[in-house]
């Protein structure tokens, strides 16, 4: 029965999205309109999706569940460090009073504001690449839920369910792009509240198994947790002046001031969503039902009895949905990230609004495809690559951070603008791309247990956003 409920809530869960989607009014199409939802988005759609689509419930239990026995406590530093960093971004423009009609993309705003041509275009790149990795891993993820019911009745459960997962967002996405993702991380955002509660609610009442444990008794010594927390502040600071997806959002808003309205608003949802499946972890921990999957965690709702084996849908329909809040910006932000001055604004901006959507629909479908594939043939090895995947993945955007923080201060005329030859810009392609590459073949090298499991990325964080200066 409960699975039968599961399995309903989340079909159910579906069809909200496609409803939301289909509300939008089809019309002309342009690259505002399908991008930056014609900048008109209100503070409570801007508090939603933030809250919503910058933290995946599912990707961040999943991290939660890889790092609970080493960090504990200390990983609630995440989401308050999270929402820190997004305070000081929106409180920054508004000080400097830029204006969200003013905003593209951020390769576009160093561009505009160093010259800095073949730099810019390294920063459209990794850009590119974090979302189309972003993307990747939510599907991926989604493959491990939905498979967990179909590992019984095809060998290829998990590719289906990846290929399926893309499918869904290519669908909804193609009516109406941000405006469309506006919509559903709505809904999205209180199922993942939901989904966090009722995982709490597990966690304090499912009985002792006879092995509990210390609560701190952690497999990180405390300079080990003091190196996790600092690589946290450095990347949570940073990112939402480096991630696409944020400058998107802020663009898409009305006004700066509508946006820190917004962020306000969804204060107490973020912390819920970030904190309460740390504190269940934990608890499960104490109680000897430490889970090192996110389908053993499946397998240990599903077993309990009375009322904590009802929440396990909740559960279930909350991380299954919340897949898609990350999953459609991401779909949106590769789609944006190839719109900039650096590469095909001119051609995009020139095309009928026909066109337009035929476009952007092949190049969601032709990402899926090649995501798929890709899938198919490594999926064998993907479960090591998961951690260090999601390191990689927000690391790199922090190698940027030197060229935004610097072309803000220029845009908001603290520092004088300056006009960079192209062998400065050069020499900063060089030491960015260097950067990179110390991030690259340390995730390699972690992976394939070549450097210690535990500081190893954190460490090469460091290095690289000071190769980065």
């Amino acid at each position: 029965m409960v699975d039968v409920t599961a399995l309903a809530g989340l079909f159910l869960s579906v069809c909200m999205f496609l409803f939301l989607a289909l509300q939008r009014k089809q019309g002309q199409e342009t690259i505002e309109s399908v991008l930056l939802a014609d900048r008109s988005a209100s503070s409570s759609q801007y508090g939603s999706s933030f809250a919503a689509a910058s933290t995946s419930l599912a990707t961040v239990i999943i991290f939660f569940i890889g790092t609970s026995q080493y960090y504990g406590y200390a990983l609630l530093w995440c989401g308050a460090t999270y929402l820190m960093g997004q305070y000081v971004f929106l409180y920054f423009f508004e000080k400097a009073d830029i204006k969200t009609k003013e905003l593209t993309t951020n390769a576009d705003f160093i561009l505009d504001n160093t010259s800095m041509y073949f730099s810019s275009r390294l920063v459209a790149f990794f850009t590119f690449l974090s979302f189309l990795l972003i993307l990747f891993l939510e599907l991926y993820i989604g493959s491990e839920i939905i498979s967990y019911y179909l590992v019984n009745i095809t060998t290829f459960s998990k590719s289906v369910s990846f290929a399926a997962l893309g499918l869904l967002v290519i669908v909804y996405v193609r009516f109406g792009g941000l405006n469309v993702v506006f919509r559903t991380d709505v809904w999205q955002y209180y199922l993942m509240i939901t989904a966090s509660i009722a995982l709490l609610a597990f966690a304090i009442y499912v009985p002792d198994n006879g092995h509990s444990t210390d609560i701190l008794a952690l497999k990180a010594d405390g300079y080990q947790i003091l190196l996790f927390m600092a690589w946290i502040l450095l990347l949570n600071l940073t990112l939402p002046f480096t991630q696409l997806s944020s400058w998107q959002r802020l663009a898409a808003t009305s006004s700066v001031k509508e946006a820190r309205k917004g962020l306000k608003k969804s204060i107490l949802g973020f912390l819920a969503i970030w904190w309460l499946p740390v504190l269940a972890l934990i608890f499960m921990n104490e109680k000897g039902l430490a889970v090192n999957t996110l389908t053993g965690l499946f397998d240990v709702m599903r077993g309990a009895n009375d009322i904590n084996g009802l929440l396990y849908p909740l559960v279930f329909v909350g991380l299954s949905s919340a897949l898609f809040s990350t999953a459609d910006t991401a779909m949106v932000a590769l789609q944006f990230s190839i719109a900039d001055k650096t590469t095909f604004k001119s051609s995009l901006e020139s095309m009928s609004s026909t066109k337009l959507k035929w476009v952007f629909l092949g190049i969601s479908t032709v990402v899926v495809v090649l995501l798929s594939g890709v899938f198919f043939l490594a999926e064998a090895n993907l479960g090591k690559w998961l951690i260090p995947l999601v390191y990689t993945i927000f690391s790199q955007l922090s190698i940027i951070a030197p060229q935004m923080i610097y072309s803000l201060l220029v845009a908001s005329k603290i520092l004088e603008k300056r006009v960079f030859s192209v062998k400065a810009d050069a020499i900063n392609f060089f030491f960015l791309l260097v950067a990179w590459l110390i991030l690259v073949s340390t995730t390699l090298a972690k992976t394939y247990e070549l450097l210690p499991q535990l500081g190893t990325q954190e460490m090469a964080s460091y290095f690289a956003v000071v190769v980065s200066l």
